[in-house]
């Protein structure tokens, strides 16, 4: 039951710092992860309006294997740091990475929509090819780990 509860506090830490997104995707990867599809099914993706949904086997990148509850909190303490933290550090290399390839400073990476428009991202304290915030989630995770083993104990 335990674990139960720190999965529940992990989803409201994300929901009251914004990840409402990510907050319902990792309860869509636990229920997956927990009840798997039978390999013959097929899934389709409406990819466009306008087009046919294209087919994808679900299989093919990763095998998805039925898990015990009790092995929530720390599914998605990884799967947090795969999305939030890994993701930090590697914004961090590919600016500095274009910057030394352009033989300069790191450069700013700007995010661009279909469209071609900018996506505006909210500007933080942080200097171009900078790790602070991806470490700043790194520690956090494992205080939060260190606490769900403390709660265990």
């Amino acid at each position: 039951m335990a674990d139960r509860e720190d999965l529940d506090t992990i989803i409201a830490i994300l929901r009251e710092e914004g990840f409402d997104l990510l907050a319902g995707e990792l309860l869509m990867a636990l229920e997956v992860r927990r009840n798997p599809p039978p390999d013959d099914v097929d899934f389709e993706v409406e990819v466009d309006k306008r087009h046919k949904p294209a087919k994808r086997d679900i299989n093919t990148d990763t095998e998805v294997l039925p898990a015990a509850p009790s092995d929530d909190a720390g599914f998605a303490l990884a799967f947090i740091a795969e999305r939030l933290v890994e993701p930090a550090f590697g914004l961090a290399w590919t600016e500095r990475a274009v910057g030394e390839l352009t033989g300069g400073e790191p450069v700013a990476v700007r995010f661009v929509d279909r469209s071609g428009e900018g996506v505006r991202l909210p500007r933080g304290t942080a200097l171009v090819g900078d790790e602070t915030a991806g470490r700043m989630l790194e520690a956090a995770l494992r205080r939060v780990g260190a606490d769900l083993d403390d709660g265990a104990a």
